[in-house]
């Protein structure tokens, strides 16, 4: 059962609806300026640009940094709706919407195909609609939570008495310490969060790295989140970016630059008959943006 998962396909006047829902009500549902993700304005590369500045100001003064990079599995999917009117109610937006989101969310039913064979009818308690357009909107709300505690807290990296211990792009979390022993009380508010959110955490694609002047001088036990351990790596996949443990902030562009050869050796193979335009034009579309992606990253790295 663990290899299927549900899809929802939402016919395009659910979308219209959607759209004039989030035109009229979106600027009374905020979540906090370091969720990157499904902002207008936002990308992965601020969010990589914010953890560099932050990892790089830390080592200039002589501080080390512990990174974890948290993996929550089926985020969207696990969304309670029950969970999230509650957090609806707490925000500042109108009474009327919230009604909406209860009659849109809380009659949701399905029917599982298999071959010509249908099962009966069952109601849908968890999850936002796929490919829907609001449902980034209430995904951001949701997880908030996780924001608000880990700021409450004023554990984690600061810059300029500015909170940055924490940087996400939708369910891609990064926790940022000075020290282990607050980079642990850190992972267990996500823990104690995730139990009230019903979000879980994937330990073997959790992971930790030590960036700083006394790495690998002493042997770290892993971390804890609840009772899933998390490995020291040597590196971690962060936005499609491998980040590297060691002395300064580094990346490691080997699989991104594997990737722009064979994307650009294949062009070329396939296109050896087209005119120069044509395989430029194909190079530009396909290859340009797979090097200019982590190029934000590496700034002063040799690439």
């Amino acid at each position: 059962m663990e290899n299927y998962r549900p899809i929802t396909i939402s016919p395009i006047i659910s979308k219209l609806f959607e759209i004039h829902l989030i035109d009229k009500y979106a600027s009374f549902i905020t979540s906090d300026d370091l969720q990157f993700g499904f902002k207008k304005g936002f990308s992965c590369s601020h969010a990589l640009f914010l953890l560099k500045q932050t990892v790089d100001h830390f080592t200039t003064h002589g501080s080390d940094v512990f990174l974890a990079s948290l993996d929550a599995s089926k985020a969207f999917d696990r969304i309670n709706h029950f969970k999230l009117y509650s957090i609806l109610n707490k925000t500042k937006v109108s009474k009327i919407f919230i009604r909406i989101i209860i009659n849109w969310y809380g009659k949701l039913y399905a029917k599982v195909k298999w071959n010509d064979c249908f099962s009966h009818t069952f109601s849908i308690n968890s999850g936002v609609r796929q490919g829907g357009v609001l449902s980034r909107l209430l995904f951001n709300c949701y997880t908030n939570l996780l924001i608000t505690n880990l700021k409450k807290s004023d554990l984690g990296c600061k810059l300029n008495n500015c909170y940055v211990g924490c940087i996400l792009y939708a369910d891609d979390i990064m926790l940022l310490s000075g020290s282990i022993l607050n980079l642990q009380k850190m992972l267990n508010i996500c823990y104690d969060v995730s139990l009230v959110l019903g979000i879980s955490f994937n330990g073997l694609k959790s992971h930790c790295i030590h960036i700083g002047h006394s790495v690998n001088k002493y042997k770290i036990d892993d971390m804890l989140i609840g009772n899933i351990a998390i490995d020291w790596a040597c590196k971690l996949k962060y936005l499609g970016i491998w980040i590297k443990s060691g002395k300064n902030f580094e990346i490691d562009i080997t699989e991104s630059r594997n990737k722009f050869f064979r994307t650009a050796n294949c062009i070329l193979n396939k296109s050896k008959f087209a005119c120069d335009m044509v395989k430029l034009s194909l190079l530009e579309s396909h290859c340009l943006p797979i090097i200019l992606y982590f190029s934000d990253s590496c700034f002063n790295d040799n690439i």
